[in-house]
């Protein structure tokens, strides 16, 4: 008996290790299965995608919940063209879909890789994490400094004469983010001169742009019911009413900015300098967040940078002091101001000479600049300008230095390798 007890208690506690392996099993692979589940979500976990025929950044950006920014920061892209059959890596993104702007140190990483993969400098990197040396460390956390999420403004439905605008903008050529591209660089084409000489009272109803209609809501400032001064022939009107100068045309490292910056509280409201038509009004153009470009009859272009929202349409006409856009802090950008550039034949000048009122400084005094009015028979600008090729940025010069380096080295260990045969 004793025999047969001891018999049948090792075949039950068999059949229990049994069903207990039975029971663990089911419960790892039940587990996997979630976390397979978990990461094949295209807006949190893939990490890579492969482009296809017609895919473009702005397209997957969309697609993964993520920025144009990020994918270029990610991948080291120096542009926003890609072709069919690359792969991409998808940048992570924080709960909430939120962008992060902390950066672990990867194994193999030093301080001056990440900066340039972030477009920003070592020394704004050591200020932000309170660094004393160029040292890092595996694991170790980064702020990145300037990568504040941007803010996603819900875009407001066009009105009709909105949609008026846009179509003849697509007309002439205008509202893509080639055209920005090309008037960064280059003179404006002269149809575009021509359609900003025109009134919209004067054109037919096919290529009207009517105003904005009297129920319509627009951003008002306390300083906007003071009557502005009458505008001064060759002279560009103050963009913002309120703020200050941050930095000027020709500072920076090498005198690369060649603009001027104007802090203002976000949502302060942006004027058009000078009356034109919208030649681009959006986010695509790389580093300048929501972004808008006006043509003006005298062949002058005047660009506004780092918006929180743009108020027009590529098409619209806008007159002299028109509220365009609310003041931001999109794009690569350290905090909320405006970056203001004026160019004439592909050349960025300085606005600050022809600006009515001039521009303040923190404590309130006036810049001090000699005043300057462009005339149209002048030969001569009466202002600084420069293209954006002889100022280059410092970070694209410092990349165009380190390839130099990376390509002498090449050949110099190529000619050792054939000395050596």
């Amino acid at each position: 008996m004793s025999v047969l007890f001891r018999s049948s208690n090792r075949a039950s506690a068999a059949r229990v290790s049994r069903t207990a392996r039975l029971i663990w099993t089911g419960l790892i692979w039940t587990g996997l299965t979630w976390t397979v589940l978990a990461w094949s979500s295209p807006s949190q976990a893939q990490r890579s995608y492969r482009v296809r025929q017609g895919d473009s950044l702005h397209r997957i950006a969309a697609r993964f919940n993520t920025t144009v920014r990020d994918l270029l920061a990610e991948n080291n892209l120096r542009s926003t063209t890609i072709r069919p059959g690359s792969r991409l890596r998808i940048p992570r993104r924080g709960r909430g879909g939120r962008r992060s702007n902390i950066h672990v140190v990867r194994k193999g990483e030093t301080l001056s890789r990440v900066a340039a993969r972030y477009r920003t400098t070592i020394g704004r990197l050591k200020r932000s994490n309170r660094l004393k040396s160029n040292h890092i460390w595996v694991s170790q956390r980064l702020r990145i400094p300037g990568r504040e999420n941007p803010i996603r403004v819900r875009r407001a439905p066009l009105t009709e004469p909105q949609e008026t605008a846009r179509d003849f903008a697509k007309s002439l050529g205008l509202g893509s983010v080639k055209t920005a591209h090309w008037l960064l660089s280059k003179p404006p084409k002269p149809e575009w001169i021509a359609a900003a000489r025109v009134p919209p009272d004067t054109r037919d109803d096919a290529t009207s742009i009517a105003k904005k209609p009297e129920g319509s809501l627009s951003v008002v400032s306390p300083a906007e019911h003071e009557p502005p001064p009458a505008p001064t022939p060759g002279t560009f009107q103050l963009p913002l009413q309120i703020g200050h100068m941050l930095r000027g045309w020709g500072s920076g490292a090498g005198g690369y900015h060649l603009a001027v910056d104007i802090y203002a509280p976000p949502g302060t409201p942006v004027h058009a300098s000078e009356t034109g038509i919208v030649a681009y009004s959006g986010h695509g153009v790389s580093g300048y967040g929501w972004f808008v470009m006006l043509v003006h009859p005298s062949g002058h272009v005047t660009a506004y940078a780092h918006n929180r929202q743009n108020l027009v349409v590529a098409g619209e006409r806008v007159e002299r002091g028109q509220v365009i856009a609310k003041l931001g802090n999109t794009g690569l950008s350290a905090g909320p101001h405006l970056h203001f550039m004026l160019i004439f034949d592909g050349r960025h000048c300085d606005p600050a000479p022809l600006f009515r009122p001039k521009l303040r400084q923190k404590n309130g005094d006036a810049v001090k600049v000699d005043r300057a009015v462009w005339e149209a028979e002048a030969g001569k600008p009466p202002v600084r300008c420069l293209a954006r090729s002889a100022r280059p940025h410092p970070h694209r010069a410092a990349l165009a230095r380190q390839k130099a380096r990376r390509e002498k080295a090449r050949r110099r260990r190529a000619r050792a390798r054939r000395q050596k045969r």
